[in-house]
């Protein structure tokens, strides 16, 4: 039941009531929140009830003076207080008794539209825009259509606004948190004496309230437009309508660029242009195709995405003409009889009417300079992304194109998708891509922001905050939106030990929950890059701010292709005109592990390379035959020459000058290594068919010195693969998870190497069987091996080589299927062996004629093939020991004596004379002049490169030849490295890893003998 309340006026400064002390503790022992009260204020006027709603302060108003029972009767009534600047407004004097009455069951407001009262209204909301926004709700509760709201802004300037329109329809709604304020403008117009008429006219136009809706501007265009077109679902209203564009909240928060603020706009003329609208089917919902011709006069800055609002009129007041070459003339409504007479123009209907032509209402300057967005640029067509491309593609079109097939079905949303790859593989031309594409798709029509989170490094946490709070507002006031975070692990990185990580999980904290407010209400996608998921904060995986995770791979060889013809299709015209005479199957061949970025710069290379040639070869004679530019074979394989891909940069990759011809013996091993190495490579295309998982891991193993780690080394040279030689103590640590950590950043080392041999040297020392470490560091580097050899992944162009010269230590997982699965034994040289070891080791020493090769081989039994290299090394210095005259060598050293040092320059000048130089300086300037005679040497070289080469006589040198003396005396002083009981012991042990192993793993408890146990302290 409602009750009367004498009003008083106290000054509030806002649209909230104080209500009576019983009113106010009975609402807060009921645990009332001051916002969710809103009460209903009615009383009489002029013979009907006004009513008014309005919210609760959560105060208590002051009671009436205990003499006001002589006034009003006792007892006196409770007071209800508010505003005298809001009684005034919704039209209720001081002293009157109005019914006041709670309102339940109040729904909450989605969208109000509301109009400055008066244009000086409009210039204040216009400055302080910011602050209205974060205090509005402090001040109104209520919503109601017709409202005069009273807004204070800093508690002493007064803004009124008027309720155009409220969402939901209902007679009253609360203001919340979610509620979205659209702002009509009302910018002052200046009127001139001729056109008072015009102007009471306008003005009256102005004030008539009238239906409005709120649409996206279409960036393609229609067939014979002439006008603005929406769907008929929009607006069912036909006639002349006015154009005006609706400016976002966070549009005020932008401060003015300094040119702005020294170049004020003078002219006040409205945004607003006025043209004749048609409804058509081919306009997307909920968006507007205007004419180019409406915006060429520049009356309003129109782009793609934008809001503006079109107000079709519901009553005639004046009816404006627009000039056409053509004959048929429009109005803002359908002509009576009445009105023909301005339609025809007779000279009787001239002479009749009263015309008097006016200033083109469709022209009108900016008040304020705007940046449009920025349009997505063309992009050429990416090769080699078609997979992934698609994926994206149909991710982004199912969250954002059909957002109301989701939500009729209640279908959740979709986390944002993070891109991941390494620097150089295409991960941003990607994403752009795709934001063209569907910013042009007719049913996307998506707005794209794009962010370089690199430019961002170093802003502090509040103003990233307000920087992003904007971004997210622009991209929710034009949704559907794509936000595009580039290299957002540079910004938002994953916590390392041992420095501080407070700035990044304040930052991933902020970002994940604004993200996740601003996707959860508006149709908002985020797409973000990073280099690995593991390299950015955690919590935006865990947070489900991302949900998609795709991985942009190295392109294998056929992606290579087709990158390098996307390259040269649409590059530079010497590119398109080369393109038929290049093998692009060879040069992707040749470009194992290449990324997009390392192809391109390797079309540049070889771009250059052709212009040095055609320099060369330039011929006055004839200069049009060699001005045509043209690239050649030849041009990409000099381009490759020097050049190192990113991918391998950093990457400490070994280097060998072993050839198979240095290596003896060891056949059957030589030929496992070919076909398990360098045919997958050499023959790709046949292996690429195989539908068989291929051998990936070898194991070298053998009695020491027997050459398992000189097979690895040929196999860096001959194989033409990367290759990384690990020696196996390097990579274990004691502290936790740091030797798991050096397994795993080995492999991605090799993968990003690929093709690469990985080879463990002493492998029985990093993965030996697991329980008889007492530290467990062993048995934790054993693990992750066995998960990066055979993982879920597995291994793709990253060969597994391992020598040990004791397999049974080794842990049995990893030499099962799939891992080390094939092992080769290195073992004692036979007599043909040793035979063939002994000619290989001769081809690089010289030997006298009567040397007989095979006596050394029978009389060399149990030697090894270091053994039978050191045999030979000794007798080569035996060779030179005889062939040296050493007395007559010590004589000349004596009358020599101490050799002076030299400086090997002279300084003259002035310089000369100062004090002597540091032994410092003297090495600088001697290191600067060695660069400078190396530069002279190596242009007189290239001078020189093209001369025919004179045969050089070299003077008779005298070489230190091997007899058979020597090596007789070689052989009695060399002993084989390998005693008869340690062979038949390895033997044994080799013989039970080959047909003895049962298989069984052990317990897992530590061997009790002594020198049993392996720790790492």
């Amino acid at each position: 039941m409602p009750k009367q309340l004498l009003v008083t006026f106290t000054p509030i400064r806002s649209c909230l009531v104080h209500l009576p002390s019983p009113w106010a503790n009975a609402l807060i022992d009921q645990g009332k929140l001051p916002q969710n009260v809103m009460v209903e204020l009615s009383w009489p006027s002029q013979g009907t009830t006004q009513k008014a709603y309005c919210g609760w302060s959560g105060e208590a108003s002051k009671p009436l003076d205990p003499n006001a029972v002589f006034k009003y009767g006792n007892p006196p009534p409770d007071v209800l207080a508010i505003d005298p600047q809001f009684g005034q407004a919704i039209g209720i004097s001081e002293g009157q008794l109005v019914n006041v009455e709670f309102c339940r069951n109040v729904p909450e407001c989605v969208s109000v539209h509301v109009e400055p009262h008066t244009e000086d209204d409009w210039e204040i909301l216009e400055l302080h825009a910011g602050y209205v926004e974060d205090n509005l709700l402090s001040q109104i509760r209520a919503v109601y259509n017709n409202q005069l709201m009273c807004v204070w802004i800093h508690g002493r300037t007064l803004v009124r606004l008027r309720v155009a329109e409220i969402s939901p329809a209902s007679p009253y709604v609360k203001l919340t948190t979610n509620a979205e304020v659209i702002v009509a403008p009302k910018v002052r117009q200046s009127t001139k004496p001729a056109d008072i008429a015009a102007s009471k006219i306008l003005s009256a136009q102005q004030q008539q309230a009238a239906p409005h809706v709120c649409l996206r501007n279409l960036p393609y265009t229609l067939p014979d437009a002439h006008g603005v077109w929406i769907h008929p679902d929009d607006s069912q209203e036909s006639g002349l309508v006015r154009i005006s564009k609706v400016i976002p909240a966070f549009a005020g928060r932008s401060q003015p660029s300094e040119d702005t603020q020294s170049e004020p706009h003078t002219d006040k003329d409205i945004k607003a242009v006025y043209a004749s609208i048609t409804l058509s089917t081919l306009v997307p919902r909920n968006h507007v195709h205007i004419e180019s011709y409406l915006s060429d006069n520049d009356p309003i800055v129109l782009t793609h995405g934008m809001k503006i609002r079109l107000q079709v009129n519901g009553k005639s007041v004046a009816c404006v003409i627009q000039l056409s070459p053509q004959k048929g003339l429009f109005s803002s409504t359908q002509t009576t009889a009445e009105q023909n007479i301005y339609a025809n123009f007779t000279r009787a209907a001239v002479q009749k009417a009263s015309i008097n032509v006016g200033e083109d209402i469709s022209k009108s300057s900016i008040t304020k300079e705007e940046q449009p967005p920025t349009k997505p640029k063309k992009l050429i067509t990416m090769g080699g992304v078609d997979t992934i491309y698609g994926q994206l593609h149909r991710y982004t079109h199912a969250n954002l194109a059909e957002r109301d097939l989701k939500s009729q079905l209640n279908v959740p949303g979709s986390g944002g998708v993070l891109v991941t790859g390494a620097h150089g593989a295409g991960k941003t031309s990607l994403v752009k891509k795709l934001m063209e594409d569907v910013y042009h798709d007719p049913g996307c029509l998506v707005y794209t922001i794009t962010v370089q989170c690199s430019e961002l490094v170093d802003e502090r946490v509040p103003v990233f905050k307000d920087m992003l709070q904007k971004w997210f507002d622009e991209a929710a006031w034009c949704a559907p939106s794509v936000l595009f975070f580039d290299d957002l692990d540079r910004l938002i990185p994953a916590e390392v030990e041992h420095a501080d990580s407070t700035r990044s999980r304040h930052l991933a904290e902020l970002f994940s929950r604004m993200a996740r407010t601003m996707t959860s209400r508006h149709p908002i996608m985020i797409i973000a890059t990073s280099q690995q998921q593991q390299s950015l904060h955690p919590t935006m995986i865990t947070h489900h701010v991302f949900t998609e995770l795709r991985h942009v791979n190295p392109p294998t060889r056929d992606e290579r292709k087709q990158i390098m013809h996307a390259i040269m299709s649409e590059g530079l015209d010497v590119l398109s005109q080369s393109l038929p005479n290049i093998d692009l199957v060879a040069v992707a061949s040749d470009t194992e592990g290449y990324l997009a970025a390392d192809l391109t710069a390797l079309v540049e290379r070889a771009v250059h390379e052709s212009a040095v040639r055609n320099i060369r070869s330039y011929d006055a004679t004839n200069p049009i035959a060699t001005e045509r530019l043209e690239l050649t074979q030849q041009d990409f394989v000099s381009a490759r020459q020097g050049f190192v891909p990113s991918s391998l940069r950093g990457v400490k990759l070994q280097s060998s000058t072993v050839q198979w011809t240095d290596i003896g013996g060891l056949h059957e091993t030589r030929k496992a290594l070919l076909e398990t190495l360098e045919w997958p490579t050499k023959y790709a295309a046949v292996f690429s068919q195989c539908p068989l998982r291929l051998r990936s891991g070898l194991m070298l193993y053998g009695y020491p010195g027997c050459g398992k780690t000189l097979l690895a080394s040929a196999v860096a040279k001959e194989c033409g693969l990367n290759f990384i030689s690990v020696k196996g103590p390097e990579i274990l640590n004691k502290y936790i998870g740091a030797s798991e950590k050096s397994v795993r950043d080995l492999f991605d080392r090799a993968q990003a190497a690929k093709p690469c041999v990985l080879f463990f040297d002493e492998f029985d020392s990093i993965a030996p069987r697991r329980g008889h470490d007492s530290t467990g560091v062993t048995d934790r580097v054993v693990n992750q091996m066995l998960t990066q050899m055979d993982g879920a992944e597995g291994l793709d162009g990253v060969y597994v080589l391992a020598a040990t010269s004791r397999p049974d230590l080794i842990d049995p997982a990893l030499l099962r299927p799939g891992r080390l699965d094939k092992a080769l034994l290195c073992g004692m040289p036979s007599f043909e062996e040793r035979l063939d070891i002994l000619e290989a080791l001769s081809h690089k020493m010289t030997l006298a004629s009567d040397v007989d090769l095979t006596h050394y081989a029978q009389n060399t039994e149990g030697f090894t093939g270091a053994d039978l290299q050191g045999f030979f090394y000794n007798a080569h210095l035996e060779a030179i020991h005889d062939s040296m005259d050493i007395n007559s060598f010590r004589e000349q050293q004596k009358k020599q004596g101490p050799k002076e040092e030299k400086n090997g320059f002279v300084m003259i000048g002035k310089a000369a004379v100062k004090t002597p130089l540091t032994l410092a300086e003297k090495g600088h300037i001697s290191q600067r002049l060695a660069m400078i005679q190396q530069g002279e040497q190596n242009h007189k070289q290239s001078a020189l490169k093209d001369e025919p080469k004179q045969e050089v006589s070299i003077s008779n040198s005298h070489t230190a030849a091997i007899q058979q003396s020597h090596l007789d005396k070689s052989l009695k002083s060399t002993r084989p490295s390998i005693t008869a009981d340690e062979r038949l012991r390895l033997q044994l042990i080799y013989d039970e890893f080959v047909t003895g192993r049962t298989g069984e793993l052990k317990s897992g408890e530590g061997a009790k003998g002594v020198g049993k146990r392996s720790t790492l302290g």
